[in-house]
């Protein structure tokens, strides 16, 4: 009766590797968000209808829109070393050029 154990055995190890196979491809997926970057909350038109076609056309995705103040939160929460760097950029656009970066890290 070996035979059978080990023919159940291998079913289970390769029921396993399918699982660990799925899980790693979910893992791998880009994550289905739409990160816009404005100063404010107040996108100027017609910049301000972009979103409303994003989430009629993806409506299965998340849009966030991140303003000045959060962008600065976020890197004082998760980059706090890098914080000191980002305030001292002359220009708006470097911060919002440094931001797309740290959100996909």
């Amino acid at each position: 009766m070996k035979p059978s154990f080990d023919i159940e055995e291998k079913n289970i190890k390769e029921k396993e590797n399918i699982s660990t196979i799925k899980t790693m491809k979910n893992s791998l997926r880009i994550p289905r968000i739409i990160h816009q970057t404005w100063k404010t909350k107040d996108v100027p038109s017609p910049l301000d209808q972009l979103p409303q076609t994003w989430k009629e056309y993806l409506p299965n995705w998340e849009y966030i829109l991140w303003t000045d103040e959060m962008n600065r939160e976020f890197v004082c929460k998760h980059f706090p070393d890098f914080l000191e760097k980002y305030d001292t950029y002359p220009c708006n656009i470097q911060r919002a050029d440094a931001i797309r970066y740290l959100l996909f890290s």
